[in-house]
Parts: C-alpha cells; sequence; structure tokens
C-alpha cells in the first residue's frame, strides 16, 4: 500500500457485533471515519413500470466487454472534482482494475453496460447477479448529463432486466450523506445496513 501510496483503510460491517455496536470506543480520535456505505434493495417488481425517471431523452443501456474504452468511460463518468460528489476524486486505480479485468468462470454473472443517448456515451453502470439477486455496481453519468433523469433511467432499465430474468431482488451500495442514496430511496430501495471505513490519522 505504501508503494501506490495509499492507506490502508479499516472496513466495520455490521457482523461483527461488538465493535460495530461500539465504533466510538474502537475508534476514537486517532481514527478518522473516512466513509459511510449503506446498501439498498429493491423488490416491488410489480411498479417497475410506475418509476417516474423525468427523462425526456432516449437512453439506450449497451452492453460491452471492451473494458479499455469502459474504464476510460467510467473514469470521466467519475471524476468530477466537485464536492457533493462522494466520487468526484475517484482513484485512479480503479481505471487500472477495470483494464486489466479478466473473465472469470464462476457462480455469478457479470456484465457491463454504457448508456448512450443519441449513439454518445453518457454514463456506464455494470451487474452481477446469479439465479436469485442482482447487483448494481459502478453507475455514474458524465457530469454535462446530470439532472436530466439519466441516472433513475439507468436503474429502472436495470430493474427491468432484473425482472425479465426472473430474480428475486437487486441490491446497490452508495454512499450515506449524498443525493444517490435518497434518489434510490425514492425510485422504491430499502436500507439494509451501514458500513463504516475508517483510517489511522
Amino acid at each position: 500500500m505504501k508503494a501506490k501510496d495509499r492507506e490502508v483503510t479499516i472496513a466495520v460491517l455490521p457482523f461483527m457485533k461488538q465493535i460495530y455496536n461500539n465504533r466510538d470506543t474502537y475508534f476514537d480520535d486517532d481514527y478518522e471515519l473516512v466513509s459511510n456505505e449503506v446498501w439498498q434493495i429493491y423488490d416491488d417488481f410489480d411498479n417497475i413500470n410506475n418509476i417516474n425517471t423525468n427523462c425526456l431523452l432516449n437512453v439506450k443501456l449497451e452492453k460491452t466487454e471492451n473494458m479499455q474504452l469502459y474504464s476510460k468511460e467510467m473514469i470521466k463518468a467519475y471524476q468530477t472534482g466537485d464536492a457533493d460528489d462522494p466520487y468526484g476524486d475517484l482513484d485512479s486505480i480503479y481505471k487500472e482494475v477495470y483494464e486489466n479485468h479478466k473473465k472469470i468462470k464462476n457462480e455469478y454473472i457479470e456484465e457491463f453496460f454504457f448508456a448512450k443517448v443519441n449513439n454518445e456515451i453518457v454514463g456506464v453502470t455494470s451487474s452481477v447477479y446469479d439465479n436469485e439477486v442482482y447487483g448494481i455496481y459502478g453507475l455514474a453519468v458524465k457530469k454535462d448529463f446530470r439532472c436530466k433523469g439519466i441516472g433513475k433511467e439507468i436503474i429502472k432499465q436495470q430493474l427491468k432486466m432484473c425482472r425479465e430474468k426472473k430474480l428475486k431482488l437487486a441490491f446497490l451500495q452508495t454512499e450515506e450523506g449524498y443525493y444517490p442514496a435518497d434518489t434510490y430511496r425514492k425510485i422504491g430501495f430499502k436500507d439494509v445496513c451501514t458500513e463504516y471505513y475508517y483510517i489511522k490519522k
């Protein structure tokens, strides 16, 4: 980690009951809370068509296996530098991770998508699923295309994919305290738990 000039982060998860319920004791002034991420689920598949995205654009999700391009577009969508964007200064290591992504045979399927409007890439998203649950990961819309309902439209289309696959549940994870968490709640996602991340000062 030092060679990469990065800090070690301690994740505190709900199943660590003693530590989780006494975080203030374990993580005193010597530690800094750097992130609290909320996990949310969606299971109201009968109401997907009633989700109002307010999107006036024709958004299409296009599956891709071009991970070089995906990694570039993902960084463009995330690295806004805005203070009100929880991922606005996303570490460039994520670009390396996606660039070097390799398909491996396992019990779940990964899919990567470009969100396009008039054939222009305006955002990215991905999914991971098995025969029961559908995970939505890495959804990001480029700065110039935000506040147009595109993010909600992407989620709506992914929930429809989940329904078409006859899966039981969709889930995602986002940063608490920023607008995406509340946006997902308005769509119909329900909070399940929160994870806390600390670094030593």
